[in-house]
């Protein structure tokens, strides 16, 4: 009888034991599919699909389903504010050749900390949810189709630290975050805001194959921290202003728009 109760001790024992490894291991999937925050970013992805017009590459074909994190071209890391969390921190669906637009759902990724869509069709504005996207660190939205005039809601996020987007003069808001400015190839024309000048953080401005004119502005010289400036096919005249690239400026009296590249080493 003894043996009895022993064998169904230890065969409850054992379903237990099995229960609670099962249990354990069933957590991330289970977690993934019961965060809200994930089923945050699934409907605002859900509502970024339907925005798309093309997909020739067909890159969204894995955007089916509630597991976000196994996306083409979406990344996810512990949330910012709760490691314990998952939430989806980037995007780079770069030289997709995706066509279409951004919606205002995007604005539901919060945790989001880069958004990478260069070199694609994307048309229309970008969401005024933006403002939404507090810890966004890097936007890149260069080489693509998007009208308007320059997104105002970008001087909106706080933690923006690299951007390559057009230059109004209220981009002087953003003096004490930028750390690059890389407007190539967008259609700018012009000339650049005397504004620019007070970017004093940033290393590197390229405003590369534009159609930028008139002369760099004299404000210029404030921006001591510059590393790299790129003027490269505009129709920019004059010279590089005084105080900036003093060697370069000695050597290109007049900006020739084709190889103007200046570096300070």
């Amino acid at each position: 009888m003894a043996s009895y109760y022993l064998d169904v001790l230890i065969h409850w024992v054992f379903v237990v034991v099995i229960l609670l490894i099962s249990l354990k291991l069933k957590p991330l999937e289970s977690q993934k599919l019961n965060n809200p925050r994930l089923m945050q970013a699934h409907a605002a992805l859900e509502a970024w699909t339907h925005c798309m017009t093309s997909d020739p590459n067909k890159i969204t074909s894995t955007w089916s389903g509630p597991n976000v994190c196994n996306y083409t071209g979406i990344y996810c890391a512990p949330a910012p504010d709760d490691s314990t969390i998952f939430t989806v921190a980037g995007i780079d669906l770069k030289n997709a050749n995706i066509s279409g637009s951004l919606p205002e759902d995007l604005g539901l990724l919060t945790d989001l900390d880069f958004f990478h869509i260069n070199s694609n069709r994307f048309t229309g504005p970008l969401p005024k949810n933006f403002t939404k996207l507090a810890y966004l660190y890097e936007l890149d939205i260069s080489f693509n189709q998007f009208s308007g005039p320059f997104p105002q809601v970008v001087l909106a996020i706080p933690s923006l630290r690299y951007l390559d987007i057009s230059i109004p003069s209220s981009v002087a808001k953003m003096k004490d975050t930028l750390n690059e400015i890389i407007i190539s190839n967008t259609g700018l024309t012009g000339p650049l805001p005397q504004e620019i000048g007070y970017l004093d953080k940033v290393t590197v401005f390229d405003v590369s194959f534009n159609r930028l004119e008139g002369e760099l502005p004299g404000t210029m010289q404030g921006m001591k921290s510059l590393e790299q400036l790129v003027l490269k096919h505009n129709n920019f005249s004059g010279v590089v202003p005084t105080g900036i690239f003093e060697t370069a400026a000695d050597r290109y009296s007049h900006i020739d728009n084709i190889g103007c590249i200046f570096k300070r080493f």
